[in-house]
């Protein structure tokens, strides 16, 4: 026998947001002095009275942090008037002036970029110092339906980036690339571009790849460069064969493949 269940409801005018967690997010971001790296690294609007580059930048993450998959996603931030007061945001921009924004300062905006990630990875790498250093790369698919996405070997039109991570978390570099490019392709060049990032004087311990980085040129510059330290005499090659033969002797032991250079 159904009863009258044990709660009231009522009506409140107080403000009331269902994104409390975008809310801590943004605390995090002030508080790694987020908005100072934002309007000292990326370029300002060409107007006088326009936004300064964080007020573009900061409600643009929060809306991707939020499930946001387009730009006039933004408007759900601009209308989320608790999670305004929370985080203190006077001016958001429209989707339109966003969209200006990002294709005004497309190049230069990601050299400033960056500058910002450089300046939190120093924090990641003292965070981490007693730890190996490892580079994990991997291609990762982006779907998308804009009128100018390729195909990818997933049958799915968007974009396949190349993101290198470290230590299995921190992003340290990535590389925006269409649908349609080959995970295989320039991994060389990436990884080049990854240990550029690097404070000088710090180095990678080991480099985790996929079968997409299986490549002899990749094999070819760490062995010849000697520029990251190596925990074990072996080469890279050496260390690949070595695992070969020990799954050739062992067939049910799967190959995952992890480069001590």
């Amino acid at each position: 026998m159904q009863t009258l269940l044990n709660f009231h409801i009522e009506t409140t005018k107080e403000k009331l947001t269902p994104r409390t967690g975008v809310a801590i997010f943004g605390e995090y971001l002030k508080g790694l002095n987020f908005e100072n790296l934002c309007n000292r690294h990326i370029p300002n609007s060409l107007h006088h009275k326009a936004y300064d580059p964080f007020e573009f930048i900061y409600p643009l993450i929060l809306m991707l942090h939020s499930g946001g998959r387009v730009l006039d996603d933004i408007k759900e931030i601009r209308l989320d008037e608790a999670l305004k007061t929370l985080l203190k945001i006077e001016n958001i921009p429209t989707a339109g002036a966003v969209t200006k924004y990002l294709h005004r300062h497309g190049s230069t905006g990601e050299l400033g970029i960056h500058h910002i990630n450089k300046s939190y990875l120093k924090r990641f790498l003292k965070s981490i110092k007693s730890e190996e250093l490892i580079l994990d790369i991997d291609a990762t698919f982006i779907e998308a339906h804009k009128h100018n996405t390729q195909y990818s070997y997933k049958g799915e039109p968007g974009y396949m980036p190349m993101i290198g991570h470290v230590n299995g978390g921190y992003v340290i570099h990535a590389d925006f690339r269409e649908g349609n490019e080959a995970p295989a392709s320039k991994n060389l060049e990436f990884i080049k571009s990854c240990t550029a990032q690097l404070p000088t004087g710090t180095t990678f311990d080991r480099f985790r790849a996929d079968s997409a980085s299986y490549q002899a040129e990749i094999f070819n510059y760490c062995d010849k460069e000697n520029c990251w330290r190596r925990p074990h005499p072996f080469t890279a090659s050496e260390h690949i064969l070595s695992l070969a033969s020990e799954c050739i002797c062992s067939p049910r032991r799967s190959l995952s493949v992890q480069l001590n250079i």
